[in-house]
């Protein structure tokens, strides 16, 4: 029995090692379609907000024939100036079949730029309204035999003074212009409409997806503002081929452990032995943790200027939707050292360089012009700019379209350089920029009073030493009334007190 029993407990690690080694790749497997889960999402809110920006541009054009090309004339007398111009803006817009003009009812087509019959391809109760945009109205996609193209109608309310609508100006989008370019690689790209479900149509040259019951093997994400849904599948394979990678280094770790295991029980006193230098190296380990812990929690929470740019990054992100915030200065060889950060896209910089050294390529970027030129530098379109290539690669992985780079000054000088990353390539707008700049003065001037403080503390501190060491008596008054408003020990010695805050005041 007890032999059956040392050979259970020396096989026990064994079985346990299996175990958890098989529920370590069930966990792997499971971060990895996590992970490719999470890419989807992300691919299907990249390509909504590109649909979104295209229908609201298109709806921005069509407020603007409704009020600047018709204005208040009927829609049965357009002249022939408006008309021309009307043809001529559809000839130029390849995406747009042509501009109608309805009457109030949005029944009949008073005039369109082409020649069709007078009855709309959709009826006024096929739209709906954007949300917050009453005069804006989206209609689900149809094929439209006159103009044979799938297209996606959309209408803008023209109304008086008085809210009356005076008519409609409505145009047919191409579906294939809309979803142009929406196939990012390895994922399968398809548009739903959320009034009924139904597939808009896949930007993907294979097969039509299954629908959303695919389970996890699709996502879907609204459009923000529009009616639609972005659905993203992918086959098992990519999970698979995500999951593999590494695999091989993996399992040979693995085996090489479990064979330690298989060793070790044939020699339990080793074993043991073994446990016991173990237990202690972990104990040493935790330790040591503990303390490290508490130191980084002690410089946390310190009061200085390291806590002052750690907060500013952390603010950033958290309270203005700022994809990546750091701050950083050239250190001895011009090369920027990173003195905070914060972000969800904060892997960015890691093994970034960057240098103030206008020589190299390194240092023709955004943080590098700003910090030799003392001044803000702003980009909207960081992936295409041509400072910004040896950049680009790493700015497309991580999807940051724009950026500003703020020179951070201290007593006047740069000191630092603030860099903030956007994911949006048209989020640097110059409303930001003012904002932003005096987001740098601010930290500027945050600096200098930090600064500012220390010297008051010390020369508080050299201030209290010079009364104390003084022999003769010195009194500070305040007028009017002659009042002591401080005085040293030798002063109380005089005047027979029996200490210094017995004469304040008098």
């Amino acid at each position: 029995m007890r032999k059956t029993a040392v050979r259970v407990l020396l096989w026990l690690p064994v079985a346990f090692t299996v175990i958890w080694f098989i529920n370590q790749e069930r966990l792997d497997f499971e971060e990895a379609r996590e992970v490719v889960s999470e890419q989807a999402r992300h691919a299907a809110l990249a390509e909504g907000e590109v649909i979104q920006l295209r229908l609201m541009q298109q709806f921005q054009q069509l407020a603007f024939v409704a009020k600047a090309i018709v204005g208040e004339q009927a829609p049965e007398a357009l002249n022939s100036r408006a008309q021309a111009l009307l043809r001529r803006y559809v000839a130029n817009h390849p995406e747009i079949l042509a501009i109608n003009v309805l009457t109030p009812d949005g029944e009949r087509i008073a005039w369109s730029s082409h020649a069709q019959s007078t009855k709309p391809i959709f009826r006024p109760e096929d739209f709906t309204a954007l949300p917050g945009r009453p005069d804006e109205f989206l209609g689900q996609d149809h094929y439209a035999k006159r103009f044979h193209a799938d297209v996606v109608s959309m209408r803008y309310r023209m109304r008086d003074a008085h809210g009356q609508t005076l008519y409609f100006i409505g145009t047919p989008y191409r579906i294939d212009a809309l979803l142009a370019e929406l196939s990012p690689q390895g994922w399968t790209m398809s548009v739903l409409d959320q009034r009924d479900g139904r597939l808009m149509k896949s930007p993907t040259t294979g097969p039509v997806p299954q629908p959303a019951h695919a389970g996890d093997h699709s996502v879907v994400e609204p459009i923000n503002g529009l009616p639609l849904f972005v659905r993203v599948a992918w086959p098992r394979a990519k999970v698979w081929q995500l999951y593999r990678q590494g695999l091989a280094l993996r399992l040979f770790g693995r085996f090489i452990v479990l064979g330690l295991f298989v060793l070790a029980a044939f020699a339990i006193s080793r074993l043991l032995r073994s446990r016991e230098r173990l237990l202690e190296k972990n104990a040493r380990f935790a330790r040591f943790n503990a303390l490290l812990a508490h130191i980084n929690q002690a410089i946390a929470q310190a009061s200085d200027v390291s806590d002052l740019l750690e907060r500013a990054c952390r603010l950033a992100v958290r309270d203005a939707g700022i994809a990546l915030a750091w701050i950083g200065r050239p250190d001895s060889q011009g090369r920027f050292v990173f003195l905070a950060k914060a972000g969800a896209a904060v892997d960015y910089v890691k093994d970034l360089t960057l240098s103030s050294d206008a020589s190299v390529p390194e240092g023709q970027g955004s943080a590098g012009v700003a910090w030799r030129e003392d001044r803000a530098i702003f980009t909207s379109d960081a992936q295409h700019a041509a400072s910004l290539s040896p950049w680009r690669e790493r700015l497309q992985r991580f999807g940051l379209n724009a950026g500003a780079a703020l020179p951070l000054r201290r007593s006047k000088t740069v000191w630092a350089v603030l860099h903030l990353y956007f994911v949006d390539s048209a989020a640097v707008t110059p409303d930001l920029q003012r904002i932003l700049l005096d987001l740098a003065d601010d930290l500027s001037n945050g600096l200098d009073r930090l600064d500012l403080r220390d010297s008051q503390i010390r020369l508080q501190r050299q201030h209290a030493c010079l009364l104390g060491n003084t022999v003769a008596g010195v009194v500070m008054v305040r007028y009017p009334g002659a009042i002591i408003a401080e005085a040293n020990e030798a002063v109380a010695r005089i005047f027979g007190a029996p200490s210094v805050r017995e004469l304040l005041g008098c």
